[in-house]
């Protein structure tokens, strides 16, 4: 761990500088910035080792213009975040290079002001290891794609104890895009709203990152086209999703081979609390297989569909075992796939278990 330098402090008056971008510059590797109560109107740039600490009623606005920032993972697309920590070179407006920085940031409330440009991000990260927590985002534009939190490439994080709402895609997104990417999501709160022009995603991770999704509380991501996840894996390994609870949305959570060029393996999902939704968890091996995954110790009650299993390619290992699945109205369990899965030793409501004739599910 690095040792932090100094201390600067942020204020309208009476500290070191009145605007936080101005702290950022002026800091060395490893100092802290601490951010008074106000609102300070910026869009924040850290290329170095750094952490940014808000007292209660610290808010970053976003300004009337944000720039917008690529980077060599993904040059096709821009983004326009009111934070950017980021490792590796500015180039103009793109961002390149193996670079990792150490970056943390507590305590703040970022208001998106419904910024009307595709891709607006309150907390955007590329190549980062550190800590974000106890943050508060929301207010994005709901007619196009806007995000709370994202990180996209190489990663390290802990992200826990936010609170993000009104957006219009994705509350917090973990993509590694080929690059060694793990992180900790852990006790976040994530409200959706409607309507939007995007279906939701609660949490998105993958793209060959791992890491523990664990303690969560997501409600109400839905959309028109019934094509939201509160929780998905697209694309990613070795996941851990744990003690989280999710109720009011399309889908609960979703383990799915999205792209032909991520594998889905060795996935556990346990011990979650999953309810009101359209389908309670799907298990997908539509673009390249999803083998290993284990689905187990859920409670799993109230949806349509309680697990819906699809796709084409192998399934192979898949276990669906030990689950409370009780009260969905339209399925149990329900495998669109080519093979068998073994779904046995789970609580279907009724010891008649999964039959038309009894009670169970």
């Amino acid at each position: 761990m690095p040792v932090w330098a100094d201390t600067r402090t942020v204020c309208d008056s009476g500290c070191d500088f009145t605007t936080i971008q101005d702290a950022i510059d002026a800091a060395n590797s490893g100092d802290t910035i601490e951010v008074a109560a106000g609102t300070y109107e910026e869009q924040l740039l850290v290329n170095k080792d750094l952490s940014l600490v808000g007292e209660e009623g610290a808010v970053i606005q976003a300004p009337d213009t944000l720039v917008g920032y690529t980077q060599e993972e993904r040059t096709d697309t821009t983004y326009y975040p009111v934070v950017f920590a980021f490792g590796g070179t500015l180039d103009s407006t793109q961002v390149n290079g193996d670079e990792m920085i150490q970056f943390n940031m507590s305590g703040f409330t970022i208001d998106g002001q419904e910024y009307d440009e595709r891709n607006s991000v309150g907390i955007r990260l590329r190549n980062v290891e550190g800590t974000i927590s106890g943050n508060e985002l929301g207010n994005f534009v709901l007619t196009t794609e806007s995000a709370g939190i994202l990180s996209l490439g190489a990663a390290d994080l802990i992200i826990e104890d936010n609170t993000i709402s009104h957006f219009g895609r994705t509350g917090i997104q973990m993509y590694g895009v080929g690059a060694s990417a793990d992180a900790t999501i852990k006790s976040n709160t994530i409200t959706g709203i409607t309507p939007t022009n995007w279906a939701l995603n609660g949490i998105a991770a993958g793209m060959g990152a791992t890491g523990t999704i664990e303690g969560n509380t997501i409600t109400d991501i839905t959309h028109s086209s019934e094509q939201s996840t509160a929780i998905g894996i697209w694309g990613g390994s070795n996941y851990v999703v744990k003690d989280n609870t999710v109720t009011d949305s399309d889908t609960g959570f979703a383990v799915y081979s999205y792209w032909d060029t991520y594998p889905t393996d060795n996935n556990l999902v346990e011990n979650n609390n999953i309810s009101n939704c359209l389908d309670g968890i799907v298990l997908g091996a539509a673009a390249h297989d999803a083998t290993d995954n284990t689905i187990t110790d859920n409670t799993i009650q109230g949806n349509d569909r309680g697990i819906y299993v699809m796709g084409d390619h192998s399934l192979a290992g898949t276990i669906i075992n030990f689950n409370s699945i009780y009260d969905n109205t339209d399925y149990g369990v329900l495998n669109d796939a080519d093979e068998v899965v073994d779904a046995t030793h789970n609580w279907w409501g009724d010891a008649s278990g999964p039959s038309d004739e009894g009670p169970g599910t």
